[in-house]
């Protein structure tokens, strides 16, 4: 008990270091970018964060294998017990109810693959924005296959988003990017492939504006975010291919 008191002592010390912004513009009073680096300190912090879908995870059982078919059944398995969940928590709404149900009973033929690699995937499925089931549509999820099981990947919180495939850094291999909004804010969730074909997650970027994001191969990608009633203030991001991250300018 009292290691794990320490550990959460040094965790809460070292929690400011995860996530850093581009900086206040006093003329503003908040930044244009934020942004999070997924680093060792960050992973060891989400070990103790455990958030719906994580929970929902450890209720299902996965079936092992390789292949598209036991992919999109594990997927299944997965995003039902999610509308399972959803459906009872509607149940005494007239409104959301029949959402939950109609999405359960065509949720079989509403998934499918955008993207598969021998250590991961992308999968397209119905997901909901927010807390009332008025915004359905079809959103991207990265899927990853470890231990000769297809799993979800569980450790970006960002939920309603759409994926580009892309070789950011010019060594052959694809990286994926998944874009979501929400309000104002724009989030972008970054993934370096590595040589042995995994799939790593690198950073967390958040914009607070107006956003550019231009997506090209050979290092070429940037974003600029512009404030939104003067567009004269803005701030910029490219990406650096020996860091493998997007750096500010």
């Amino acid at each position: 008990m009292k290691k794990f008191t320490l550990l959460m002592i040094f965790i809460s010390n070292f929690n400011c270091k995860f996530h850093y912004d581009s900086g206040t513009d006093p003329n503003i009073g908040y930044p244009l970018i934020s942004i999070t680096e997924i680093n060792i300190l960050y992973k060891i912090v989400s070990l103790f964060q455990e958030n719906e879908l994580k929970k929902m995870e450890k209720e299902i059982v996965l079936k092992e294998g390789f292949g598209s078919k036991i992919l999109k059944e594990n997927a299944y398995i997965f995003y039902q017990k999610y509308w399972e969940t959803k459906k009872e928590y509607y149940k005494n709404s007239e409104y959301n109810y029949p959402i939950a149900v109609n999405i359960l009973n065509s949720l079989r033929n509403n998934i499918s693959i955008v993207y598969m690699s021998e250590k991961y995937a992308i999968l397209s499925k119905p997901s909901d924005n927010g807390d009332e089931l008025d915004s359905i549509r079809n959103t991207d999820d990265i899927w990853l296959f470890e231990k000769n099981t297809w799993k979800p990947f569980l450790e970006y919180t960002n939920t309603f988003h759409k994926s580009k495939v892309i070789d950011l850094n010019n060594d052959g291999f694809n990286d994926v990017v998944l874009t979501g909004s929400i309000i104002d804010s724009e989030t972008y969730n970054i993934f370096i492939s590595e040589k042995n074909g995994n799939l790593k997650y690198v950073q967390e970027i958040i914009t607070f504006g107006e956003p550019i994001f231009t997506l090209k191969e050979n290092c070429q990608s940037e974003l600029i975010v512009k404030y939104f009633e003067d567009t004269s203030i803005y701030k910029k991001m490219s990406f650096d291919c020996k860091k493998n991250l997007f750096v500010l300018n």
